[in-house]
C-alpha cells in the first residue's frame, strides 16, 4: 500500500511539474489518439537569456512543447526552442504562429507536412 501512495504522490508531482511548464503558453496544435490519448503543441513566443559563454544579451526565441496526455493528465512533455531574428524583438507579441513554422520538426509544426 505504501508503494502505491508513494508512487501516485510522484505521478501527480510531475503531473503539476509539466503543469507549470505550460505556464504563459498557446495551445497551436492537438491530435486525439482514442478516447483517452492527445497529443498537443503548445507555443511560448520570449525573449531568453542565454548561457552567459554563448552571450551575455537576450535573443528572441520561440519554444513549442509536444505534451502527451492521457485521461487529461500530463504525462510527458518533449520541449524544443529556436533563435528568432533579431528583428523579431520589436514585434514577439505579434508573431504568427505559422511565421517560423519551418524551423521545427514536423511533430512541433502547427501544420505537419
Amino acid at each position: 500500500m505504501y508503494i502505491v501512495m508513494m508512487v501516485a504522490l510522484a505521478l501527480a508531482l510531475h503531473a503539476r511539474h509539466l503543469h507549470r511548464q505550460l505556464t504563459g503558453t498557446t495551445l497551436v496544435r492537438r491530435d486525439v489518439s482514442g478516447a483517452m490519448l492527445r497529443h498537443e503543441v503548445w507555443r511560448r513566443v520570449r525573449m531568453e537569456l542565454p548561457p552567459k559563454h554563448v552571450s551575455a544579451y537576450a535573443e528572441p526565441r520561440e519554444v513549442r512543447m509536444r505534451v502527451l496526455r492521457f485521461a487529461g493528465i500530463a504525462c510527458r512533455c518533449e520541449e524544443l526552442s529556436v533563435a528568432l531574428p533579431a528583428e523579431a524583438c520589436s514585434r514577439l507579441g505579434d508573431i504568427a504562429v505559422q511565421e517560423f513554422d519551418e524551423r521545427f520538426p514536423s511533430r512541433l509544426q502547427v501544420a505537419p507536412q
